[in-house]
């Protein structure tokens, strides 16, 4: 959602820089390479998913990789799954192991603290058991 909002903020001051840059009048600064730093692309690794992690960190791990970046990621039957949305669901099963499906329709899976629901997945998950961990 933060990448969408900077988008339309972008596009909505191109109708000011536009006409600055054209005529020159565009007041440009240097940037100081020694205040500056560099970061490496997003890649899959970035994203892979610890179910020990609490589910809130899960939850924004999924929307701070989400489209357009690669996506969070797990692998379950030996099948890698892109995770693109999630809900938290918040409990109290403290005595349950993280990565236990909690509930198999819904595909509710157990975090370190909390709980996590699967809103969208790609490939869509199916054929999960309840009691059955991912």
């Amino acid at each position: 959602s933060l990448y969408n909002k900077i988008t339309e903020e972008a596009l909505n001051q191109i109708d000011h820089f536009i006409p600055q840059l054209m005529s020159n009048k565009f007041k440009r600064y240097p940037q100081n390479n020694k205040n500056s730093n560099f970061w490496r692309k997003r890649t899959k690794v970035d994203g892979i998913i610890d179910w020990r992690m609490d589910a809130i960190a899960i939850h924004n791990t999924v929307r701070a990789l989400s489209e357009p970046y690669p996506g969070a990621n797990f692998i379950h039957n030996q099948k890698s799954y892109i995770l693109w949305k999630t809900e938290v669901i918040y409990n109290d099963y403290d005595n349950l192991e993280p990565g236990k499906i909690l509930d198999s329709k819904d595909i509710i899976i157990k975090c370190g603290s909390n709980a996590i629901k699967l809103i969208k997945t790609e490939p869509e998950l199916c054929s999960l058991k309840q009691g059955e961990y991912i």
